[in-house]
């Protein structure tokens, strides 16, 4: 059975993870279908205190979960 691309072109979407208190921003990508797993997997990383990348484990150790926002820049995430 074969599922379909959200993501015609192949490439996925482009999401950030943002800040608020700070306004930095963590930019990463995922293939559209993924993209819950893929946000599920940084707050299980985050929450282990063992996130890739360092200036986005500080912030959320700083500020809280409640602090990151996530966002989809591209229109097949919508």
């Amino acid at each position: 059975m074969s599922r379909k691309r959200l993501d015609p072109d192949g490439l996925g979407v482009i999401y950030q993870i943002r800040c608020i208190p700070t306004g930095k921003v963590y930019v990463g990508q995922a293939q559209s279908e993924r993209l819950q797993l893929r946000w599920d997997r940084h707050r299980s990383d985050l929450r282990k205190g063992k996130h890739h990348a360092v200036k986005l484990q500080r912030a959320w150790n700083k500020y809280g979960e409640s602090a990151l926002r996530r966002h989809a820049t591209n229109k097949e995430a919508v």
